[in-house]
């Protein structure tokens, strides 16, 4: 009886196989084949009754693509263009895809919780984004200068839009606002140029300063009665803006001291 030890898991197996049937890892050439006389019938059985060979299973990435700690996705360090994050993260760290520019697409699993500071800036190649709904928490400039992004979908379960959390994202040309969001923070859709209309869902209280500045095609936004505090700036550099609210609202108020036109709404 002839055999081969694999090197990785220390198995044995028939000399003729090019795969362990253990854990699935090729033979080499170099592989040393051993031949065995007068094996007992529980020893020619134990060779000869193995489970099936596994099919070799390339791995979903090499090890040197990411760097996962603690269920903390902390880098990615690939080249492709679509990528799915591994089932089991929980959160994605700071800068963890930070000007990863060939990416075009990217699948974030349901078991993810929160998204760090920065962890997709500059990733200009990302055209539609979906942010499962067990997110809680979007932290600074998460996706701040994703140019090529034309839509997002933010999870209900989302309190707050963290600062800059989509500033410059100049291709995004609508986003909706889930009711569960209570603070809109500084700069968080700054130098979105694409963006036209956006409605603030009632629940939303505040209104970072520069939140809508410079976002150039803006030209009509929805204000409910919940909000009581807008920042400064919050709508800079508009041409044609329309601040829809009802009358004797704060931001009827904000929009007449501030030079804004107020259609006010029933």
């Amino acid at each position: 009886m002839r055999i081969k030890k694999c090197t990785f898991c220390g198995k044995e197996n028939m000399h003729d196989a090019l795969y362990c049937s253990y854990c699935s890892k090729a033979f080499s050439s170099e592989t040393t084949i051993t031949t065995f006389y007068g094996l007992n019938e529980r020893e020619l059985s134990f060779l000869t009754h193995r489970p099936k060979p596994v099919s070799p299973v390339s791995p979903l990435l090499p090890i040197d693509k990411f760097i996962i700690e603690g269920n903390i996705l902390k880098k990615y360090q690939g080249h492709d263009k679509n990528f799915e994050i591994p089932y089991g993260v929980i959160s994605i760290g700071i800068e963890a895809f930070d000007e990863c520019s060939s990416l075009t697409s990217i699948t974030i699993p349901d078991s993810v919780k929160s998204i760090e500071e920065s962890a997709f800036r500059r990733c200009r190649s990302i055209t539609s984004l979906k942010i499962p709904k067990g997110v809680t928490s979007i932290g600074d400039s998460a996706f701040a200068s994703c140019s090529s992004l034309m839509n997002v979908t933010i999870p209900d379960n989302l309190k707050i839009i963290s600062n800059s959390a989509f500033a410059w994202c100049s291709s995004l040309t609508s986003v909706t606002i889930p009711a569960s969001v209570t603070r809109i923070g500084d700069y968080a859709f700054a130098w979105c140029s694409s963006l036209t209309n956006a409605v603030i869902p009632d629940g939303v209280k505040s209104i970072g300063d520069s939140a809508f500045a410079w976002c150039s095609s803006l030209t009509s936004v929805t204000i409910p009665n919940s909000v009581t505090s807008i920042g400064n700036s919050a709508f800079k550099e508009y041409r044609a803006l329309n601040i829809c609210c009802t009358a004797g609202s704060y931001a009827e108020s904000y929009a007449k001291k501030n030079g804004i036109h107020a259609q006010i709404i029933r």
